[in-house]
């Protein structure tokens, strides 16, 4: 403290230290992870409110219901994908090089190699263009109106009289 004429009356000191910023422990489990990866609706109610405020209203617990099923989704394929990703990296297949050199495993048939290599192959891009379709907002709610309106003109389409 200072008086009026600027010589210092009384002073205090304390020293601290300055950490970074925790960063949040990464699970596969944990839905804030992935659901910062699931893009968010905001944007579509925003353009669905400057054409109708009302119906903005009326479908935005609808959003809220959807995006959180979504990052769900998204939960349960990012832990798919975790755990599929290794085993496509770690069939060997015939004649692949191991390292300085190569044995053959006789315990495993080649044929069960290239079988599960293709299939957990096949299932890891499955699973990868769900995981997109999912966490893109831009990709999933026109995917969804389309199916909605497949499924109505069906509907339509058996119960119509000719």
């Amino acid at each position: 403290l200072k008086d009026s004429a600027g010589t210092v009356i009384e002073s205090e000191s304390e020293s601290f230290d300055v950490k970074a910023k925790p960063k949040p422990a990464a699970s596969s489990n944990n839905s804030s992870g992935a659901a910062a990866a699931v893009e968010s609706s905001k944007s579509i109610q925003d353009q669905i409110g400057n054409l109708s405020p009302t119906a903005e209203s009326a479908v935005s617990p609808v959003f809220k219901l959807v995006d959180g099923s979504r990052s769900a989704i998204a939960n349960v394929l990012d832990s798919q994908l975790a755990q599929t990703k290794p085993k496509v990296t770690s069939i060997p297949l015939p004649g692949s090089v191991l390292g300085t050199s190569t044995q053959r495993d006789t315990t495993v048939p080649s044929e069960s190699n290239w079988f599960w290599s293709i299939f957990y192959t096949i299932y890891f891009y499955i699973l990868t263009i769900l995981r997109f379709i999912v966490g893109s907002a831009g990709v999933f709610y026109p995917l969804v109106a389309i199916v909605f309106f497949y499924i109505l003109w069906r509907t339509y389409k058996r119960f119509r009289r000719d």
